[in-house]
């Protein structure tokens, strides 16, 4: 009787397993600790180097007596995360695709390999603005401020629905109340006639000091640039693209920045 692609699949799963290949970078006679990645490949590791170059790995308890110690990383992630417990060159990151330098980075910080977590620090922050959620929940869980700070103006400029679902499940909460006073603040500068204008004018008209009448509204005219956008720097620029309507008005971006940030540095810090 012959068997079924799924039982065919399982065994060579079971092969697979029973059968690890071996890590063809760590895999010198003399090491004592020998782990296995999620994709079961083997790496042999001097327990030393681990001891002097990582916080917590192994584990103290650990004794090397020719135990496989199995880890949920995958292979790929391991092969660059061991380079960094030997006294060698590291690697870069620098053409790392983002997908394995987050996984890389969550295993420096899980086991506390110090030389990586450096590295992964930098990179990640130089995934801005590509990679704004991505970078926010992994700086938040790390406790890396700094890096929040500078993912928070990227994600002010997505659509909150996208963020949300992005986001850590501990992160929306407090995203949520911190975009909602943002904006709130920035619907209030918006709403706020630039100076020279006069916005009572009849029927939704506007003029200058000057009489000049205007048709239509600055107002919509920024937030029909804006969309859903509203980072400091996209609000100012929305300002920038305008068109003043006559020759007296006056719009000084510079001052308009200066305005806004001193009213949006009121608000609380997002806080994770």
């Amino acid at each position: 009787m012959s068997s079924t692609p799924v039982q065919d699949a399982m065994a060579d799963m079971s092969l697979e397993e029973s059968n690890p290949t071996r890590s063809t970078s760590f895999r010198e006679s003399d090491a004592d600790i020998t782990f296995k990645s999620s994709d079961h490949v083997l790496f042999g590791i001097h327990r030393k180097n681990l001891q002097t170059s990582t916080g917590v790995f192994p584990p103290a308890e650990f004794s090397p007596d020719g135990e496989v110690v199995q880890l949920s990383e995958d292979a790929e992630t391991l092969e660059i995360l061991f380079q960094f417990v030997y006294p060698r060159r590291h690697p870069t990151l620098l053409e790392t695709p983002f997908l394995i330098l987050a996984k890389v980075s969550e295993a420096a910080e899980k086991y506390q390999v110090f030389a990586a977590m450096n590295i992964c620090n930098i990179r990640m922050e130089q995934a801005l603005p590509r990679f704004p959620v991505e970078v926010l929940n992994y700086a938040a869980k790390h406790g890396y401020p700094n890096l929040v700070e500078a993912a928070v103006p990227c994600l002010l400029d997505m659509p909150m629905e996208i963020v949300v679902q992005k986001l850590s499940d501990s992160l929306v909460v407090p995203w949520v109340v911190f975009r909602q006073r943002w904006s709130n603040v920035v619907l209030k500068f918006v709403r706020t006639p630039i100076e020279g204008t006069n916005f009572q004018g009849q029927n939704g008209s506007k003029s200058c000091r000057y009489g000049c009448v205007h048709g239509g509204g600055l107002i919509g005219d920024i937030w029909q640039i804006l969309d859903e956008r509203r980072s400091l720097n996209a609000v100012i620029g929305a300002y920038a693209m305008l068109k003043p309507p006559c020759a007296h008005i006056t719009i000084n971006t510079v001052e308009l920045r200066a305005k806004l940030s001193a009213e949006l540095g009121a608000i609380p810090a997002f806080s994770p």
